[in-house]
């Protein structure tokens, strides 16, 4: 299967709106892979806030609904994957306990785990 940037790109040079037009780029990678939308559907889909726009307000809301313990731990692992794999900087003890399990329910700079583990660090 295409890239979801292959994708894009033909459909980027297919339809010129789409390149100053996120939700219509959004409706034809949809379509690109199998989701047809009716007509109605589509004109209200055009009508609702943008996906960016929904999970910003979200990340405001967070502190007032917070995550569950175990989607936090979920994004967490995500975050420290995704570190690893775009960044220079790597912890051994952080992925010790990433394959342990032993990871915090809470945001990590509030966490006791995390607090000593830069305690740690820091005695390094």
């Amino acid at each position: 299967m295409n890239s979801v940037k292959q994708i894009e790109r033909r459909i980027l040079k297919r339809y010129k709106r789409a390149v100053d037009d996120d939700k219509l780029l959004t409706l034809k990678v949809w379509e690109a892979y199998g989701l047809y939308l009716t007509t109605d559907q589509k004109r209200k889909f055009m009508q609702i806030p943008a996906m960016d726009i929904i999970t910003r307000r979200r990340r405001e809301l967070k502190i007032e609904f917070p995550f569950s313990p175990e989607e936090e731990k979920r994004r967490f692992k995500h975050f420290i994957g995704f570190r690893d794999e775009f960044s220079v900087f790597t912890d051994p003890q952080l992925r010790y306990a990433l394959e342990q399990e032993d990871l915090p329910f809470e945001p990590p700079s509030k966490s006791r785990w995390f607090n000593k583990l830069k305690r740690n660090k820091d005695a390094l």
